[in-house]
């Protein structure tokens, strides 16, 4: 995934690489696209950045219905287009605050109930546009209570914050 959001509409994309055959099967529609993927610790789901309706980003978490290893079984079907709903769900998340922010790198907490995340929420450079030349800071987003969390301040840049295991 490029830094340049809302450049062209990405899709997100299980790779099966089996007995030298690769097979390619979307999972996000085009529609919505995707970028920046984060599997949850319990692989249930993903979290991922869609700018179908904000072209700032939104975050949003793809939910499976089924185990992941089943997915592959219907590649076929998915390539056709039929079976999306069978197998998993997507909805995003309103973070009114930072509707006009932009967003990139999702990453889970070990326990799958935060997200941390990068935002650009102001134009820090002054030069009447917010863009990745401004500074950025760190949120993270409890899933639970809907709250979101200021990390870091705007002073420096922080970027691709991964959670770690203590």
């Amino acid at each position: 995934s490029s830094l340049k959001p809302g450049a062209k509409r990405e899709i997100l994309q299980i790779v099966d690489i089996k007995e030298g055959k690769k097979s390619i099967t979307p999972i996000i529609s085009p529609k919505i696209g995707g970028t920046f993927p984060s599997f949850s610790p319990d692989n249930k789901k993903i979290a991922f950045i869609s700018y179908k309706n904000n072209k700032f980003g939104d975050i949003c978490l793809l939910y499976f219905k089924t185990k992941i290893k089943e997915i592959f079984k219907y590649t076929r079907k998915l390539r056709r287009r039929k079976g999306f709903k069978k197998l998993f769900f997507t909805k995003c998340i309103n973070i009114p605050l930072l509707k006009k922010a932009y967003k990139f790198s999702p990453s889970f907490s070990p326990d799958g109930k935060n997200i941390i995340f990068t935002a650009i929420p102001i134009d820090t450079n002054k030069n009447q546009k917010i863009d990745i030349n401004d500074n950025s800071v760190l949120y993270a987003y409890s899933l639970k209570e809907r709250k979101l969390y200021q990390l870091t301040n705007m002073g420096y840049s922080s970027y691709a914050a991964k959670w770690r295991r203590a």
